[in-house]
This record gives structure tokens, sequence and C-alpha cells, in this order.
């Protein structure tokens, strides 16, 4: 496995393991707001805000990543 197929594999699994943390996280909003827990609930959601804004550097990182394979199959 090349460098650029092992970081495909590992964006990948990035942006699913993120996901799945934020998908959590938020529902730890849910619930401090449902028991009354404001300031709780605020900082988990700075934390889900700022999950999301990985994942969108993780996007950008795939997205570069995925060009640089079609630019190798453009050389060939």
């Amino acid at each position: 496995m090349d460098f650029r197929e092992k970081l495909e594999r590992l964006l990948s699994h990035w942006l699913e393991h993120n996901d799945a943390h934020i998908e959590e996280m938020e529902k730890w909003v849910s619930e401090a707001e449902e028991q009354g827990e404001a300031e709780i609930a605020e900082s988990l959601e700075a934390c889900v805000d700022a999950m999301q804004e990985v994942a969108d550097r993780l996007e950008e990182a795939q997205g570069v990543v995925l060009s640089m394979g079609d630019s190798a199959a453009d050389d060939e």
C-alpha cells in the first residue's frame, strides 16, 4: 500500500470515527439540556462545534489526497 492509499484509508476512518463522536456528544448536549444543566450543555456544544471543524479539515485533506490520485492517473 502506497502513501496515498494509506492516507485515503486513514482519513476515511478518522472521519467516520469523528462523526460517531459528534453524534454521541450531541446526545449528551440534549441530555444536559433536559437535566437543566445549561452550562454543561453549552460547553459540550462548543466541543461539538470544534469536532465539526476537525471533520471539515479532514474532508479537505481527503479531497486533496483523492485529487492526488486523479493527477497520478492523468500522468500515466
